[in-house]
């Protein structure tokens, strides 16, 4: 059934197009449920407006960002008109063709709230909207236009990731500066004591944190795209500020997993205990602040008929099932072998394979070229991306193994997660989570390579491994 938070504001005269637009049809329906809560108790009061249509698979949170009324009024009057855009979708609609729509239909509400204000101060939203995008083949897509702080995350695996940035103060803009957003965004989300979580210019910019840079109601305001590609059985949850502020990302991670499956209980979970912690002193909770409180979440059908396709034309399978990726080495490309002792050499060239295997050559310091063949297995475990598995199988591994995946977390971070970042930001994250100045969750999403760190290594024995 369909879901729409709050009071309603009918404008006929701000819905175009077909007024009976062909529905969008999916191969297997998805879920979405959402959970709101009143800050003041009344939900007429609630800054928060929101939706959710899973027949259309479109999905949305605003929230009122000026004073009270005019904010509440602004965030209602966005996602009026946004919803009913949006609806307005047709089937066969290309996922670019969906990404122009989505940011079409909130730039229009943005014309629609300076019209409505007058240019009054105070008539602002943020807006965190999203289209269940699918393909042909059955592939589906998370299209989503987002300002602001609301947020989305994606859930996979029981790993929670999120893909919007706030834009909120002590965030870069540019593109180019997203790995630093997302650390520092992180670091700042997974606080449960500022005072002893962050350092001081970081506690400063977390007292800030609502201070957004970017929001419906503004003039010449462009919301930031995002897209992500969908397995079955990931989940989407969609969330105002009221919740992320008061619940740390691993606390929405934990409530998440222990409801998986369940999006009515999912949603009711996150909301009531976000709610819960808002009423909660700050002495005795720092991250406490009393706000209007939305959870959406979006269920993707863990299975699916065995004739629709994956990208690639991958047969559909549960996550459990679901093949590893494929990492294939091109000849010319630079490798790690094993030396003798066990150690890990990255100065070698892959040149193909013949008969014997997998051929390697180095030249040393006198320009002799020495060769080397190698099991296919052994070169690709030794060469593929990082894994969470890897990390968490260290506790078992040398400290050569220990060194060679700090390498290569360095060179492409974790196959699966979106935090990628610089080897030189990476290895500054390395130090700092030594030292404990950091979580080790703030360099992978997966945790528990600290714990290797402090039993196996030295800083200095990583810093002079790095270095050889």
């Amino acid at each position: 059934m369909p879901i729409d938070s709050g009071a309603q504001f009918d404008n006929p005269g701000l819905r175009g197009g077909p007024a009976h637009p062909e529905p969008q049809r999916f191969r297997q329906p998805i879920e979405i449920d959402l959970a709101t809560r009143a800050k003041k108790g009344d939900p007429r009061l609630n800054e928060d407006a929101s939706f959710g249509f899973p027949e259309s698979g479109i999905f949305g949170v605003f929230d009122g960002v000026g004073s009270a009324s005019s904010g509440l009024e602004a965030s209602h009057l966005a996602r009026d008109y946004v919803r009913d855009r949006l609806k307005q979708r047709s089937v066969g609609m290309s996922a670019i063709e969906t990404q122009r729509l989505v940011r079409q239909s909130l730039l229009e509400a943005n014309s629609v709230i300076l019209e409505r204000s007058g240019g009054r101060k105070g008539w602002e939203t943020t807006g965190t909207v999203g289209v269940i995008w699918e393909g042909p083949s059955g592939e589906r897509k998370a299209i989503i236009g987002h300002l602001g702080d609301s947020r989305a995350y994606l859930l996979r695996g029981g790993v929670l990731d999120q893909i919007t940035i706030d834009d909120s103060i002590g965030m870069i803009p540019g593109e180019q500066h997203e790995s630093e957003n997302r650390y520092l965004q992180d670091k700042m989300s997974d606080a449960s004591d500022p005072s002893r979580d962050l350092s001081s210019a970081e506690q400063a910019l977390f007292g800030q944190r609502n201070i957004i840079l970017k929001s419906l109601g503004e003039p010449g305001v462009m919301p930031k795209m995002y897209s992500a590609d969908l397995l079955p059985g990931d989940e989407l949850i969609i969330v105002s500020d009221g919740v992320s502020d008061n619940l740390r990302n691993t606390a929405i991670q934990t409530i998440a997993r222990n409801c998986y499956g369940d999006t009515k209980k999912t949603v009711a979970d996150i909301a009531d205990t976000a709610f819960n912690a808002s009423t909660l002193p700050k002495e005795r909770f720092a991250r406490a602040k009393r706000d209007d409180i939305t959870t959406i979440v979006v269920s993707i059908p863990r299975s699916m008929t065995g004739q629709e396709r994956l990208v690639q034309n991958q047969p559909v399978r549960t996550p459990s099932e679901a093949p590893k990726p494929v990492f294939q080495i091109r000849p010319g490309s630079r490798v790690y072998v094993h030396r003798e002792d066990g150690s890990v050499d990255g100065k070698w060239t892959f040149e193909g394979q013949d008969a014997e295997g997998m051929r390697v050559a180095k030249k040393d310091r006198h320009g002799v070229t020495h060769i080397l063949h190698i099991n296919g297995q052994e070169l690709e475990d030794l060469n593929r991306p990082t894994t969470m598995a890897d990390i968490r199988g260290l506790g078992s591994r040398s400290i050569d193994d220990l060194v060679h995946v700090v390498r290569r977390l360095q060179e492409g971070g974790v196959q699966g997660s979106k935090m990628f970042y610089p080897s030189k930001v990476q290895e500054q994250m390395l130090i700092d989570a030594y030292y404990g100045d950091i979580p080790l969750s703030d360099i992978t999403s997966a945790g528990g390579l600290k714990q290797v760190l402090e039993q196996h290594m030295r800083l200095r024995q990583i810093r002079g491994e790095l270095s050889r």
